[in-house]
């Protein structure tokens, strides 16, 4: 659980970020991103904008210290 305004920060983190992955600059579909939390929610539960930024799968698999082939839940 994320809180309830966790759809709607994560998708205008993505359109902030112009649906590009802000580690890899690749542009990528919504299916393919993840709105990472730059201070982990389980620690603020801060769905903020400014605690969010938009990461490829691969990029947020290695941020988390998973493989490339990293696919969020």
């Amino acid at each position: 659980e994320r809180g309830d305004d966790w759809d709607t920060q994560r998708k205008l983190c993505y359109k902030r970020d112009k649906y590009i992955c802000q580690d890899c600059g690749i542009v990528r579909s919504k299916t393919l991103l993840a709105a990472h939390h730059l201070i982990g929610y389980r620690y603020t539960m801060n769905n903020d904008l400014s605690n969010l930024i938009t990461l490829c799968f691969p990029c947020h698999g290695k941020r988390h210290g998973r493989g490339k082939d990293y696919q969020p839940k």
